[in-house]
């Protein structure tokens, strides 16, 4: 091997260690925001399947029509869209399909799916946005095509049985940021 070739690689090699460093210790812009934006999809599109599956929404003691993706609530949700359940004469997801799929975490400040008794758990506590936040979601829950965007008033969402949104990294509706399901 010529010594520039070795040279060369060297270079190439200290650049790519010198990029997953940095990454690593910095993190990459956008990825926190892309994370979320994932999982929020992914719990609507799992409410749906489950619907189209079962003919039916999940019943986890939501009140009203909006819910948190945590508390007592929330982890009643991710037991059943995970097919976690206890078998009992009850059960919905019977056939114990894990409709959802996002990412697993021990703490609820790095966002994701966490685990009671910090991630050891076998019950779920609730899905995080990447600022430790639940994520919000909201139902037709009168079947009519029609649920009052919550980030927005006045503005009609079409078409949608569930939606599922995250404030970002400001903590609050509006601004801009806001991480939607439509």
């Amino acid at each position: 091997m010529s010594r520039d070739f070795i040279i060369t690689m060297g270079v190439i090699v200290a650049g790519v260690v010198a990029v997953s460093l940095y990454t690593s210790l910095v993190g990459v812009p956008g990825r926190p925001h892309a994370w979320t934006a994932g999982d929020v999809k992914s719990l609507a599109m799992a409410i749906e399947y489950f619907h189209e599956e079962y003919g039916m929404y999940p019943d986890f003691g939501m009140e009203g029509d909006e819910a948190q993706a945590d508390g007592r609530s929330g982890s009643s949700l991710f037991t059943i869209l995970l097919g976690k359940e206890v078998v009992t004469d009850k059960i919905q997801n019977r056939k114990r399909i894990a409709f959802l799929n996002v990412k697993v975490s021990k703490s609820r400040a790095r966002g994701g799916l966490v685990y009671s008794s910090g991630g050891s758990g076998v019950i779920p506590e609730g899905l995080y946005d990447a600022w430790g936040n639940p994520l919000h979601m909201k139902f037709d829950i009168d079947c009519d095509q029609q649920i009052e965007d919550p980030l927005e008033q006045g503005k009609v969402i079409r078409n949608k049985p569930v939606v599922v949104y995250s404030f970002g990294p400001d903590r609050n509706p509006g601004g801009g940021d806001d991480i939607i399901s439509w």
